[in-house]
């Protein structure tokens, strides 16, 4: 961690944010687990970084080879400041050619996004939780038209993609749908067209 010479007024602008800042709902399904996405945290952090004084700024900074690094900075308007760099290792060529329709640059961007979240989380002290009243809903949850549209609209309104999708959430009507397979038939879509 790096810092300003003082960080007396950062810290107690920092102190009356912790008082108020809110951990996010893990709102994201991937493969594997559910997690909180960049824009919620974002969400919950820029109004009251603003209402203390704060401001954060995240950029890619110097990485060792077959690294990402990710510096992120915590500002106050006295000019204080703190700042911690996040290295984790890129994507291997090797899965990224497993990866279909990931270019090395989209894959890049996928580690970057990732390092942001976890570089973010870490500096504001909040930590992703379960959403445990809409793990209840979720598995009943009927789609709404709006999130149907979606769905057909990400699979280009394609009858063998839709068919699929199905197939994959062992339903035998796209209404039959939950929630939680609706997001993550999503999030498997977008990386399918290589969308981040």
């Amino acid at each position: 961690m790096n810092k300003s010479e003082n960080i007396g007024a950062l810290a107690k602008a920092f102190s009356g944010l912790l008082g108020e800042i809110q951990d996010p709902i893990k709102n994201k399904a991937a493969h594997t687990a559910r997690y909180a996405d960049l824009p919620q945290i974002l969400g919950i952090a820029r109004p009251l970084l603003s209402k203390y004084g704060l401001a954060i700024s995240q950029f890619p900074g110097k990485a060792s080879p077959g690294k990402v690094c990710i510096e992120t900075i915590l500002m106050h308007e006295s000019g204080e400041w703190i700042s911690s760099e996040y290295e984790m290792d890129s994507i291997d060529p090797s899965e990224i050619a497993r990866l279909k329709s990931v270019t090395p640059a989209q894959a890049t961007g996928i580690i970057i996004t990732y390092a942001r979240r976890y570089s973010l989380t870490a500096l504001l002290g909040i930590c992703a939780q379960e959403d445990t009243d809409g793990n209840v809903s979720n598995s009943n949850k009927k789609l709404t038209g709006q999130e149907i549209a979606a769905l057909f609209k990400a699979c280009n309104n394609n009858k063998e993609k839709i068919e699929g999708v199905m197939k994959w959430a062992k339903v035998s009507n796209i209404n039959e749908l939950t929630l939680d397979q609706y997001i993550e038939a999503l999030e498997i879509i977008k990386k399918q067209n290589g969308v981040k």
